[in-house]
């Protein structure tokens, strides 16, 4: 998967006709230690859906004192006080928020950034 268009290989019959239709706003979270979606990846699959709103997030388990997350670390429960709040908060209002204390799991301490759409 380390190919940028391995997903619209002709080997899978994926038909992205449609793709450019969908209109909405979409999160992508990627993480730097992920081998099987790299950002150029995350990008050309985003790509696909022409008209949507993204919003991208590449973040590194590092800058939120973490060893890794990788492809599937999002899902785990380790990071349900922190990363899944992200997501929750972009859902209910189109912010996160970011823990400063990353083990912290007072989210009150939180700093509100506003996620910039390409």
């Amino acid at each position: 998967m380390r190919q940028k268009d391995y997903l619209f290989d002709p080997c899978f019959g994926i038909d992205t006709t449609n793709y450019g239709y969908l209109t909405t706003r979409v999160l992508s979270l990627g993480f730097t230690d992920d081998l099987l979606a790299p950002e150029t990846n995350i990008n050309a699959l985003l790509d696909q859906y022409s008209n949507c709103r993204s919003e991208r997030m590449q973040l590194s388990p590092k800058e939120y004192n973490r060893t890794s997350i990788g492809h599937s670390g999002f899902f785990k429960a380790a990071c349900k006080d922190w990363l899944w709040r992200v997501v929750v908060n972009w859902l209910s209002e189109g912010y996160f928020h970011l823990n400063p204390v990353a083990n912290s799991k007072d989210v009150s301490q939180s700093n509100e950034v506003r996620l910039q759409s390409t």
